[in-house]
């Protein structure tokens, strides 16, 4: 089984793990504190990197989110995630994983 954790995913393939509820303050030290604190993941979310959490709400669903298109990397490092099919995953983010294999 594919374990997932939180944190974030460059395009690079390097994985950031971070607890739930720490993504802005790495988001921030890992822009070097080049933006406001307060827009650091989307900072990095326009800059081609992954989010990956859990919603705290409505089932805790696992959501993976980004903007854009995802790397070669980045897929390699998400199928293993999205082909386990006991991932608890949102349905909206695994129709945007489908999207962007068949894209």
């Amino acid at each position: 089984m594919s374990m997932i954790r939180c944190g974030w995913l460059s395009s690079s393939g390097q994985f950031i793990q971070c607890e739930p509820y720490e993504h802005i303050a790495v988001a921030q030290k890992l822009v070097n504190d080049k933006v406001p604190y307060f827009v650091a993941d989307d900072y990095l979310l326009d800059h081609g990197w992954v989010k990956i959490y859990r919603e705290s709400f409505f089932g805790h669903k696992w959501h993976i989110y980004w903007k854009g298109f995802l790397s070669n990397d980045q897929k390699s490092f998400l199928r293993p995630i999205f082909d386990n099919p006991e991932n608890d995953i949102c349905v909206f983010c695994r129709d945007c994983w489908e999207d962007e294999q068949n894209g």
